[in-house]
């Protein structure tokens, strides 16, 4: 396990997306206004203390028979623009182009990565990655990408997405491997693919460095036991990948925060790691145990984290790493189900007197 040293002496574990439930008796503090949307149904706003500016809105399909489609919406929740298409997830350009996926394979990944015009024009697509034993080659990406030029996908100062630049894709591979778990593996991969539809030689396979994760022994067997749970396979489920960029660390020597690297989380394993993009070794990891991951034992447990990812050189808190504590269910223990467990979110709705999640309509925005 690497230690947080060298300078790189905590985490800042905040929670970028603030949870806003919109139910119709319940309070809300600050300025609230609702929008019928014919698309999505009602949108209810609160702008005090947001920042000016458009939302796109990921919205896959759900019991509510929302369509799957990305949708830009400005401070009153007026939409702007739309795309159907399958966002897991949808990110904009400059230009007014969107990246995001199409044809669902399965709820976990998308067969197509495609890039969409302002109009809905496809002006890129990639769907040459793995047939997953179908004889029908896809793209199998799932929960994130990233395009050439800008780390994060939100602006960062002086790191401009580079038009028909190449993109990092997170993606599927079926595999089996009986030193990690006897069952078949549903494994991670990060490859990158170039404008012309063609992979650069650029892959990373979890699998191949499960060595370097650390498990102890009881999470070691929790995961040849029960992969991903319920038996899914999905053993690390990796949500989030994208390159550190140029940061302070970097600067002052540590190779370790090269701005190639790619810094990745995986919310089954619950942990956080960079890995070298050249070797493709871990050189960085956090978790899955948090609680006395810093020098002072402030990180807290984190479970299920999304989104982990380097605040750009030139904003505000740079050099920092910012995640989202998801909660839910995570990490493996010795009786084979997840070690870390917290439900503060589903208790919220159950406590509001509504049946269950899919009664509660939930939007994620930045808030100060």
């Amino acid at each position: 396990m690497i230690s947080l040293n060298q300078g790189y002496k905590q985490i800042m574990a905040l929670l970028v997306i603030f949870l806003l439930i919109s139910i119709s008796t319940t309070g809300v503090i600050g300025t609230q206004e609702n929008l019928n949307n014919e698309n999505i149904g009602r949108i209810t706003t609160y702008k005090d203390g947001c920042c000016e500016g458009y939302t796109l809105l990921n919205i896959l399909p759900s019991k509510r028979n929302f369509k799957a489609q990305a949708l830009l919406i400005d401070m009153n929740g007026n939409e702007i623009n739309q795309w159907f298409c399958i966002p897991f997830p949808a990110k904009i350009l400059p230009g007014g182009s969107i990246i995001a996926g199409n044809l669902f394979r399965d709820p976990d990944e998308v067969k197509q990565l495609v890039q969409y015009s302002w109009n809905g024009t496809v002006e890129w697509e990639f769907s040459d990655w793995d047939d997953a034993g179908t004889n029908q080659m896809m793209a199998r990406q799932h929960h994130d990408f990233q395009r050439e030029g800008n780390p994060v996908g939100y602006y960062a100062p002086g790191q401009d997405f580079i038009i028909n630049g190449k993109t990092l894709v997170l993606a599927h591979k079926n595999i089996r491997n009986k030193s990690i778990s006897w069952r078949k593996l549903v494994d991670d991969v990060i490859y990158e693919v170039d404008w012309n539809g063609d992979l650069t030689g650029f892959k990373w396979i979890a699998s191949e460095h499960f060595d370097e994760m650390v498990f102890n022994d009881d999470e070691k067997r929790g995961i040849r036991i029960n992969p991903g749970f319920y038996f899914s396979g999905d053993w690390l489920h990796t949500n989030s990948i994208s390159e550190l960029g140029e940061n302070i660390w970097y600067d002052q020597g540590d190779e370790r925060f090269h701005p190639d690297n790619i810094i990745l989380d995986c919310r089954n394993a619950n942990f956080i790691a960079i890995i070298n993009r050249t070797n493709g070794s871990i050189v960085w990891k956090i978790g899955p145990d948090y609680s006395g991951e810093s020098n002072n034992n402030n990180i807290g447990q984190i479970i299920g984290q999304h989104h982990a990812h380097m605040i750009p050189k030139g904003l505000p808190g740079e050099g920092n790493i910012l995640v989202f504590d998801n909660g839910g269910w995570s990490g493996y223990g010795s009786n084979l189900l997840p070690q870390y467990i917290r439900y503060y979110f589903w208790y919220s709705c159950y406590f509001k007197n509504v049946k269950f999640i899919d009664q509660c309509v939930y939007f994620f925005s930045f808030t100060k």
